[in-house]
Formats: C-alpha cells, structure tokens, sequence
C-alpha cells in the first residue's frame, strides 16, 4: 500500500530527496467491520479476547436474554479489533 510522497528539495546532483509517509493501520475496527477479537472499554481493565471467551450475565429474569461482559471487570461495553 503506497503512501503519500513528499518532495524534501534536491541533492547537489539534482536528484529528488523524498519521504514517503505511509498511513497507520487502525486497530479499532470502523462501522460495518467484522471484529476478530474484542477489548474492554475500561481504562483500568483494557482486557483482550475472543467473543466466546466473553461472560454472560443474564438480563431479563422471564425470558432467556443474555448480555457479554467482560469477565474481569464485569463491563458490558467493548471495542472491536481488527487483529
């Protein structure tokens, strides 16, 4: 993946000096992206896993609903990684 090239001036042999900046990859996943691995969004925690080794608590006593949390922490909110 090429990057953005920079022109820095020239050489005494009139060759260009360029830069190439090239864009980091986010490790959030953007909307619409399938997460690989999942981390909580608890400053202190940050812990890192898999969907499956995420908790379950359950959230409505009559009906069988559940609710992934974090099984450190017990939060129930997590960013997607893309690796």
């Amino acid at each position: 993946m090429a990057g953005k090239i920079l022109l820095l001036g020239k050489d005494e042999n009139g060759k260009a000096i360029t830069h190439e900046y090239r864009k980091k990859k986010s490790k959030y996943t953007k909307f619409g992206e399938e997460p690989k691995r999942y981390e909580c969004t608890k400053r202190k925690c940050k812990w890192k896993g898999l969907d499956s080794e995420r908790g379950q608590k359950r959230t409505d006593p009559e009906y069988l609903m559940y609710e992934s949390v974090c099984p450190n922490c017990g939060n129930n909110e997590f960013y997607g990684l893309t690796e």
